[in-house]
């Protein structure tokens, strides 16, 4: 029996979510990241939206995994990235790369066996949170096959996302800019409330001063 959560995905896309069975697998290579089974991954769909998530082992603590992040080729494309956060037992670190927007969520927890990391991706493209999976965690997460319960938890944080997605889309027509534009201020914006406690106007104004269209709003 599907969950709400699995009802409405299914609702809104006319599809089942790929990546829970080994029937679903395609092989492919993106740089050194290099996916055989497709069951690594969790993939939600949203019309052009795109997350994916899985598990992994951390092959580095958060900390030196921010460290990377931050003074990595990514840079310059506009990767930003918080330092570790405490959230209930788990410490997470968020990133946002504002060109292409592509939103980047990394969870760490520990087990006996060792300390454990919970990762999600999200863009308009598939084959870009994939891009950034393979530069980023070249060697420093080892994916391991999702759970059922990570599969839930991934199609329910798609739901609330889907609220941004239609956000966006609201904002490109009232704006006139394109939806890539759009969903990159909303999105960002989200980042900066989720993680620095901004205001939701003072994180909107900050996120179309860094996406360079304020004389094009104001217009």
């Amino acid at each position: 029996m599907k969950t709400r959560a699995e009802e409405t995905i299914v609702e809104e896309t006319g599809a089942e979510t790929a990546g829970t069975n080994a029937g679903n697998a395609k092989t492919g290579s993106y740089g050194d990241f290099s996916l055989s089974v497709v069951d690594n991954l969790v993939l939600c769909r949203y019309k052009e939206m795109v997350r994916i998530g899985g598990l992994g082992v951390m092959g580095c603590t958060l900390e030196e995994l921010a460290l990377k992040l931050g003074s990595s080729s990514l840079s310059g494309s506009g990767l930003e990235i918080t330092e570790p956060q405490n959230l209930g037992d788990a410490r997470i670190i968020g990133g946002f790369n504002l060109h292409p927007p592509v939103g980047l969520r990394i969870a760490s927890f520990y087990h006996p066996s060792g300390e454990y990391a919970q990762f999600d991706f999200l863009s308009l493209d598939e084959e870009l949170p994939l891009e950034v999976m393979s530069r980023i965690m070249d060697k420093e997460v080892y994916l391991l096959r999702p759970s059922g319960e990570f599969n839930n938890q991934m199609l329910c944080r798609m739901v609330f996302e889907i609220n941004d997605y239609l956000k966006a889309g609201e904002f490109s027509k009232r704006s006139g800019i394109g939806f890539e534009d759009a969903f990159g201020v909303v999105k960002y914006s989200s980042f900066l409330k989720s993680y620095f406690h901004a205001s939701e106007l003072g994180s909107l104004k900050t996120a179309v001063e860094k996406y360079h269209l304020s004389e094009k709003i104001a217009a």
